[in-house]
Formats: structure tokens, C-alpha cells, sequence
């Protein structure tokens, strides 16, 4: 049996504050009393039978796929080790703007340009080579 017990207190200094931003920072903490069922439903789902395992597995070797893709391309720099679903790299700041018109993903630092790429359980193998190729094409400019 799982049994989590949570207590948060957030104090609001300022009224008007605390009209805007408290039913947000309530519901962002998923304290929601009354939809914590749904939520622990979901969460006894994913400890059933190691799936968040299985989850995380497929992530990472997702996570892999894209660091070997992303290696080879010439412009392209990963930043840090990558040690689970995610990829720190820098390149081009045209070719971020340009793949950010297809695909989300966040700048995680304007300064170097440094991006963070993120997979997960359902990240497939053809979404990677896809990413990639796009990178690629990015990073390689237009051929005209």
C-alpha cells in the first residue's frame, strides 16, 4: 500500500497577489482535494508492475538514439553528460529559430544558445531520426 502524506503552506504578503496568484500556485501544487483519486489512480498505475521502469528505460535509450544522431552533426555541441531523457546542446542561433518553428523545446540558456531536448515513454524511434534530420538541415543552411 502507498501512502503519501504532503503538507504545503504557501503565505501570500501582499492581497492583491494573493487574488491572482493563489488559486494558480494551488492548483500547480495539485492540491485539488478533490481530484487527488484521479492522480493517485494514475500513479498506482505506474508503479504497477515496474511500468514507470519500463517508461524510463524507453526514455533513455530514446534519449541515447538522439545524443548518437545529434553527435555527428557537424555545428552541433552537447554541452553535458547525458546521464537520463535529457540533452543539453548548443548551435546556431538561425537554426534554433528555425527548428523552433516545427518543434517546441526550450532554450535553456540564451547566453551560449544552449537547448535542452527532452524524450519520453512514448518518443518513438522515427520521431528521433525525424528530429535529427531537421537538425541537421537546420545546422547545414539553406542549399540554394
Amino acid at each position: 500500500m502507498l501512502s503519501v502524506v504532503d503538507a504545503t503552506l504557501v503565505i501570500f504578503f501582499d492581497g492583491k497577489v494573493h487574488r491572482n496568484a493563489a488559486p494558480f500556485a494551488r492548483k500547480q501544487g495539485m492540491q485539488l482535494a478533490s481530484k487527488m483519486r484521479f492522480i493517485a489512480s494514475q500513479f498506482l498505475a505506474l508503479l504497477e508492475n515496474d511500468r514507470w521502469l519500463t517508461y524510463a528505460a524507453h526514455a533513455n535509450a530514446m534519449t541515447k538514439r538522439l545524443e548518437e544522431r545529434t553527435r555527428r552533426i557537424g555545428g552541433v555541441r552537447i554541452t553535458r553528460p547525458v546521464h537520463c531523457n535529457a540533452i543539453f546542446a548548443t548551435f546556431d542561433r538561425k537554426a534554433i529559430q528555425s527548428i523552433q518553428q516545427r518543434c517546441y523545446f526550450y532554450v535553456f540558456d540564451e547566453a551560449l544558445p544552449e537547448v535542452r531536448w527532452m524524450t519520453h515513454h512514448a518518443t518513438t524511434e522515427a520521431d528521433v531520426d525525424a528530429f535529427a534530420n531537421l537538425i541537421a538541415m537546420s545546422v547545414a543552411g539553406p542549399t540554394c
